[in-house]
């Protein structure tokens, strides 16, 4: 099978130490990939092939981000991104997009999935409904879609009581 044959539809992650509690997830995190997000881990995965093949990570230093203008270098080219924080920074800001979070995008996949009918349990992956309220971002689609779905229901109760009086 070709690489435009495969489908990426799961992405693994090790388990990680979390600094702001001191503790360590020892079970793998799964996640799953939508949309075009596939296709863009093989296009990365094709660069890192070609370029460090022995490389065992999707996301690594590339050379270019590597090479200071002076010619000298700040890590090493193909090695592991341990501080995803500064390139975040970085990238969001060649974005134009400043003070975008990377969390945000989890909200975002989060309201989407909302709203394109997903069951909760599915896409949340939380073990508590709590969670499922902090990451839920109401819009003003939404409370557009709330007033017209009480102006529907508004109407069939009146509807209901004038059919009573006749």
């Amino acid at each position: 099978m070709g690489h435009g044959d495969l489908l990426v539809t799961q992405i693994y992650l090790s388990p990680r130490s979390d600094a702001s509690t001191h503790r360590t997830r020892s079970v793998r995190r799964r996640l799953s990939s939508n949309g075009d997000m596939g296709q863009w881990l093989i296009r990365q995965k094709a660069v890192r092939d070609a370029e460090f093949p022995e490389c065992p990570w999707v996301f690594f230093w590339h050379t270019a981000d590597c090479v200071l203008g002076h010619g000298g270098v700040r890590t090493k080219p193909g090695s592991h991104v341990e501080k995803f924080d500064a390139s975040w920074k970085a990238a969001v800001k060649r974005a134009g997009t400043e003070g975008l979070l990377f969390h945000d995008l989890r909200r975002s996949a989060q309201r989407n999935m909302r709203k394109a009918g997903i069951d909760q349990a599915i896409r949340t992956g939380h073990k508590t409904d709590s969670m499922e309220r902090r990451y839920n971002i109401v819009d003003i689609e939404d409370v557009k879609g709330a007033a017209k779905q009480m102006a529907k229901w508004i109407k069939s109760e009146k509807a209901k009581k004038e059919k009573g009086k006749t």
